[in-house]
């Protein structure tokens, strides 16, 4: 049964999907071809992420024409699964469409947007190349550690307010980058104002490698947002071997990740105060990082993925030949684990070229940015 709300809102999307005007051309920013097309029985993947990207996909005018190639694979990056941008899809999907929703919760929504709309049991979190934190841990010299972006969702200043009654010797450190008019001097003046600003380090757009550094060198990795999506850097901390403290009333796609074994779920200021303190003199970080690359990973994931999808078609009565192509995700945008493998999909990116779709970053044979992924 559809919900009344659900019914007005593909009422609406009908009304846009006529109204606007289609484009002859798009170029999807966040998407990845991470399947070959084989034939019409095996039809290949297109993974696209952001609904901002979708927005685009459901006004191309030759989608069809891609839908009788490819299958589709939705990555929402929000909380709230029904957006307009996939209300439109389900208008105009001829062909399977596969939705990683942020939250566990929302996967039973998905098949009400028609039977073509298959939920799959990962999201943006998934995809984190294990390869990056797989090195030796540095000392463990940073007490603290929040990785995200400078918005006020954020709450930075949640860690301040608990820095201010625990241990004076008990450091953060603040990594992320400026966020619409939120700057780091805007984190400054807060933690000034709870009067640690001399007990707060503040690190600016580092570049991977770096960023990797303070993941491993922390003793406890902290996220205070209330509400957001999947929130990446919780599953990048956990494949560190870090510890995560999080909210407990938090709506993140990545809260479901946290256990008593690899971190905490707390209720106040004062519980993620003592929380931080409990977790300095604590050393199973190689536990932690060993559970995560086996339920965390990126490879961990492509094996599950391979497996849902080639027993989705076998069911069916249609032929496997092909896994997905192993791909990562870093800050937001997709590569190839090998980027050699790009040559496999030579075809598909010049067919996707003739219907007018193109995908920049892939265009070409070539190395991923080495930059952070402070989101």
């Amino acid at each position: 049964m559809v919900s009344k709300g659900l019914k007005t809102a593909v009422a609406d999307a009908k009304t846009v999907n006529q109204d606007q005007r289609q484009k002859d051309t798009i170029a999807l920013n966040f998407s990845i071809v991470v399947k070959p097309y084989i034939n019409d029985d095996e039809k290949g993947i297109l993974l696209v992420s952001f609904e901002k990207e979708l927005e685009k996909l459901v006004i191309f005018k030759k989608l069809d024409e891609v839908f009788k190639y490819y299958q589709i694979v939705f990555i929402p990056s929000w909380t709230g699964l029904y957006s307009p941008a996939l209300i439109q899809l389900s208008l105009r999907a001829r062909g399977n469409v596969y939705v990683l929703p942020v939250h566990a919760s929302e996967r039973p929504l998905v098949g009400k947007l028609g039977k073509q709309f298959i939920p799959l049991p990962f999201n943006a979190a998934s995809w984190i190349n294990e390869e990056f934190f797989n090195t030796s841990d540095a000392d463990r010299d940073i007490p603290c550690l929040i990785v995200a972006n400078f918005g006020s969702f954020k709450r930075h200043f949640l860690l301040f307010k608990a820095l201010r009654k625990i241990s004076p010797q008990i450091h953060a450190t603040c990594v992320g980058i400026p966020h619409g008019n939120r700057t780091v001097s805007s984190l400054k003046e807060e933690a000034r104002h709870y009067g640690v600003l001399d007990r707060v380090t503040f690190v600016e757009n580092p570049s991977q490698v770096e960023l990797m550094g303070y993941f491993r060198r922390a003793r406890v990795f902290c996220g205070l947002s209330y509400r957001e999506g999947s929130f990446i850097a919780v599953a990048e901390a956990l494949l560190s071997g870090t510890p995560v403290v999080l909210f407990r009333n938090s709506y993140i796609g990545t809260k479901e990740l946290v256990k008593p074994e690899n971190g905490r779920l707390v209720d106040s200021v004062s519980e993620l105060g003592a929380t931080i303190e409990s977790y300095q003199n604590r050393a199973n970080y190689d536990e932690i990082k060993a559970d995560a690359i086996r339920k965390v990973s990126a490879s961990a994931n492509i094996l599950r993925l391979n497996q849902i999808l080639k027993k989705a078609h076998t069911d069916r009565g249609s032929f496997w030949s092909k896994d997905v192509i192993p791909f990562y995700s870093m800050r937001l945008s997709f590569f190839y684990k090998d980027p050699n493998d790009r040559l496999q999909l030579t075809k598909d990116y010049q067919r996707l070229k003739s219907f007018g779709l193109t995908i920049p970053r892939h265009a070409n044979v070539r190395p991923a940015e080495n930059r952070a992924s402070c989101v």
